[in-house]
């Protein structure tokens, strides 16, 4: 299997009333909140941080980060679906709020289709595998021999259930014929956390939050 697992694709969207759009409408009035469902320091707050400084000059108005984790994105999308519909309110989504949430929870605090109008596409990202340097496995073969010898003695971390992260970890178990016990976070920054104390084996994530790590050699490494 390839290192490259999946791809997470982010979306900027706004909840406004379509009335709203007029082009000769002043916009912004006033500062800018982005909501960002995820944790300080992961994939989504990076790209989310990213965007804000480069809007911030461009619309002459400050755009604020607001993180809210928790339940796979949708504590923070939800968040955003039931926001004013000002047009000074953003939320930042991407296939596991939009299309994974929508089929593992019975009742969503947020409509996919209906809540939110899509503005642009901000970014495609990849996800890959990385293990904590102290796994004796020095090549992804090796990491799955290992798992196979020790089944279910291994874990993975997540930025939370139904995540991106989480199912390509899951279609690497399912692929490579492996048992591994998932640990769910509250978000990606704290699943990282968790691999670098060496409280989990192995993750599935954005290479953003991942690079520093691995060209440090210090706690994590490329199987």
């Amino acid at each position: 299997m390839s290192r490259l697992i999946a791809g997470l694709t982010l979306w900027l969207a706004v909840l406004v009333p379509a009335s709203s759009l007029a082009a000769d409408a002043p916009w912004p009035t006033q500062p800018v909140r982005l909501i960002v469902p995820g944790d300080a320091g992961g994939v989504l707050d990076i790209r989310a941080r990213w965007l804000a400084d480069r809007l911030t000059p461009l619309l002459g108005r400050s755009v604020i980060v607001d993180n809210r984790a928790g339940a796979g994105g949708a504590i923070g999308t939800e968040v955003g679906a039931k926001s004013p519909p000002d047009r000074h309110t953003l939320t930042v989504i991407h296939m596991g709020t939009m299309a994974i949430n929508p089929h593992l929870y019975g009742r969503l605090g947020y409509d996919p289709l209906a809540d939110f109008t899509p503005i642009t596409q901000v970014t495609t990202v990849p996800l890959v595998l990385v293990v904590h340097s102290s796994v004796p496995a020095g090549s992804f073969a090796e990491l799955v021999r290992l798992a196979k010898a020790q089944p279910g003695k291994l874990n993975f971390g997540s930025a939370g259930i139904g995540t991106p992260g989480h199912l390509g970890a899951e279609l690497f178990k399912h692929t490579a014929g492996i048992d591994a016990v998932h640990v769910p976070h509250k978000g990606g920054a704290q699943a990282v956390a968790t691999l670098l104390a060496g409280q989990t084996t192995f993750m599935v994530e954005n290479p953003s939050v991942l690079l520093p790590h691995t060209r440090s050699g210090r706690c994590v490494r490329w199987p």
